[in-house]
């Protein structure tokens, strides 16, 4: 029997919920969380306590090992310990290689283990769409911000190579290679409008369309500034499209962008509320060692915006082309068919109007996601 798969569009389930897979019944009791009846009898009682302690002393070594760790590198992570919750999910992969542990590569990422993080995220995706066939969504962009991030530090190492003489016979720095992840046509489309989006993001900037890049972040600030109810937002787009925003800067190396978006991503923090979601802008706060202090909101989107849907998408489309070179202005130009000659103040506004009818535009926004 195919096993259900968790539903994607609640966070809770998609980080908790998969890290470990339903426990198998042991003899004459049930499957844990589920039921505590012995098979026949009525009127029993459900207890999870007990009928956990009952299957770790039936389960095996093993079982006990990924069950206990499991859960308490999740709790560490939680805590905002990365690397005690590293050397619990590193005893899980000890005992069971071919385990469905994708929060190991989020802490491998924090340690700035990119390579290893990319692997793992690449390796999680596979297991995850093969078993239930559905998109692995968060495993993709996170292997994606890992080859983002190798490729950003190894643009620096070159940097720091060709100012200095290397007549030692030295080759220039090259980014380390990270496994892809098969595309699979046959499972369907991401549902959740913030991580296709996300997931698009990443696409696009690795494959440097920067004017794409510069659409889906002015969609992705929309759902940010947008109006909400923090309490309303069940399927927690707010947090996710800020917390994958500043994900996305970390990984182009742009610090203070990130610690912005970190900022109001942390914001989102539901009081009582146990999902792992809730902590990552903390654990990356954390482990960027960020200080006090707050990115200048008025250099990417100005606080009067709020809510105008139309300014906010005008303010960061106008904020990411004025990083734009000069080359890139001339190629989105011409992939337009737009005049490419000028100045490069002249040609930003040319581009910066373009993107902003393209980004009200349904029918052109619709094509291109």
């Amino acid at each position: 029997m195919t096993p259900k798969p968790p539903r994607r569009s609640r966070p809770r389930d998609r980080i908790e919920g998969v890290s470990k897979s339903p426990l198998p019944p042991v003899d004459n009791f049930g499957r844990i969380g589920q039921t505590s009846a012995i098979p026949g009898a009525t009127d029993f009682p459900l207890k999870i306590e007990e009928t956990e302690e009952k299957y770790m002393r039936s389960a095996s070594e093993r079982e006990r090992v990924v069950w206990e760790n499991t859960d308490l590198g999740i709790e560490k992570l939680r805590a905002y310990d990365v690397n005690g919750a590293k050397e619990c999910f590193d005893r899980v992969v000890g005992v069971k290689p071919e385990a469905y542990l994708w929060q190991r590569g989020i802490c491998l990422y924090y340690l700035d283990d990119f390579e290893g993080a990319g692997r793992s995220f690449a390796e999680n995706a596979a297991k995850f769409e093969n078993r239930f066939s559905e998109q692995a969504s968060e495993e993709r962009i996170w292997r994606d911000a890992c080859v983002l991030k190798l490729r950003t530090e190894t643009k620096a190492e070159v940097r720091k190579y060709m100012r200095k003489p290397h007549d030692d016979g030295t080759d220039a720095p090259s980014a380390p290679f990270v496994q892809a992840i098969p595309e699979n046509e046959s499972l369907p489309r991401e549902s959740r409008v913030v991580m296709r989006l996300v997931r698009d993001l990443f696409t696009a900037t690795l494959a440097g369309d920067p004017s794409l890049v510069a659409l889906i972040r002015a969609r992705l600030h929309s759902i940010c500034f947008g109006k909400s109810n923090v309490r309303n937002d069940v399927s927690m787009r707010k947090i996710h499209a800020w917390y994958y925003l500043g994900l996305h800067y970390d990984a182009l190396g742009k610090s203070e962008q990130s610690r912005w978006c970190m900022s109001y991503a942390e914001g989102e923090f539901v009081e009582g509320s146990n999902d792992l979601t809730y902590s990552l802008p903390r654990i990356h706060i954390k482990q960027r060692n960020y200080k006090d202090g707050s990115y200048d909101v008025g250099e990417l989107i100005s606080e009067e915006c709020e809510g105008d849907n139309d300014s906010i998408l005008d303010s960061s489309i106008r904020a990411s082309v004025s990083d734009f070179s000069l080359k890139e202005l001339q190629e989105a130009l011409r992939n337009r068919g737009e005049r490419y000659g000028g100045k490069k103040t002249e040609l930003q506004s040319v581009l910066v109007q373009r993107l902003i009818t393209e980004a009200t535009t349904p029918s052109i926004l619709n094509s291109k996601f």
